[in-house]
Order: structure tokens, then sequence, then C-alpha cells
């Protein structure tokens, strides 16, 4: 979830308000963070060069220089514990998961969710969740391009089933838990 865009109409997309959330959440649904404000990309050069900025140093053009390390420590900082302050103060739930901005990370970016207590980040990569994935670049489904999926449709049907499922089985990999099929499909159901 990006904290900040919810309950909001952003490029043309309704995002989820809290109780929408909370309603959901009550019937199964997980929520975790996706950023508070960083879902963008930015200049990381005097030229240009836009990437996303979680995972870089943004060129500060006021100032004409690149931002500091520790500048950008302190505005990923920020971003991510806010992100997760929020989302456990509105769905009364600890957060321990990310999934990247446009699966774009950085070991860097790695060190500061784990200095925030993330446990789990997915990327965008493509790939099959064994037993020896690293809990900080997970393989993760890519539900499409928001401007064909509604933000609200885009957790229903099929699409949210297989999702939900291949979070679990993520989790139940990493954690080196498994259940047996029957048990499975019935902690995948809506």
């Amino acid at each position: 979830m990006i904290t900040a865009w919810a309950g909001r109409k952003v490029g043309g997309l309704e995002y989820l308000t809290w109780p929408e959330m909370r309603e959901m959440q009550e019937n199964g649904i997980s929520f975790f963070v996706h950023t508070d404000h960083s879902h963008y990309s930015a200049p990381t050069t005097p030229e240009g060069n836009p990437k996303p900025v979680l995972a870089n140093r943004i060129w500060l053009r006021r100032e004409n220089r690149l931002e500091t390390e520790e500048e950008y420590r302190q505005r990923v900082v920020s971003d991510l514990a806010a992100a997760r302050d929020l989302l456990e103060k509105k769905l009364h739930r600890p957060v321990e998961q990310i999934a990247w901005p446009y699966g774009v990370y950085n070991e860097r970016l790695v060190e500061i969710a784990q200095s925030l207590g993330y446990r789990f980040c997915y990327t965008t990569q493509p790939g099959m969740v064994t037993a020896k994935t690293g809990p900080f670049a997970i393989p993760r489904l890519d539900v499409g391009n928001p401007r064909r999926y509604c933000a609200r449709s885009a957790l229903e049907g099929s699409i949210y089933r297989f999702q939900r499922k291949t979070v679990y089985q993520a989790r139940a990999a990493l954690l080196g838990q498994f259940l047996p099929p029957a048990q499975e499909d019935a902690a995948v159901r809506i």
C-alpha cells in the first residue's frame, strides 16, 4: 500500500480507503508497505536520468548537487517508517513486509529495511519461491499496469486467489512451513 494515496484519486485511479482496507482485512486480505510517498522516479544526474527514488539518491536541482548518502538515508528511513507506522496504526496489525516500488532495490535499501524491522521484501523479478529464496528479494506477481486494472478490482477473482496463494507459499517456503494441500487451499479461500 502506498499509504499517502489511501482514499485518494491519483493518476485517475481511486485508491482504497482505510475503512475499506479494514473490511478487506477482516475477510483475510493482508496489506503491506509499498512506501508512503516514494513511488515515483526523479532525476539522478544534472542531465536528468530519472530512476526510482526509493533506491537512488536524487539530483537536487535548486542546489545543483546530488543528495548525500546521509540525506538519502534520512529520506528513505522517514518514508519507510512513516508507511509502516501508519499501516500499523490504521489496521492494528504489525507490518514486516514491503514490495519494492518497480521491484528496484539495492544493498543499502535492504539494510535500511532491516534496520526498521522489515523481514520480507518483494521484487518484481520473475521466478519460483523456494526454501533458498532470500527474504529480501522474494519474487512477486505483477498484477499488471494500474491503468488497465482499477486498484479496487485488481484484488478480485482469480487474480486475487492466485496472488494470495503465491504470497502464502512464499511465506511458508521462507519460514520452512508447509501445509498439506487441503489446508493450503483452505488458507487461500476468499
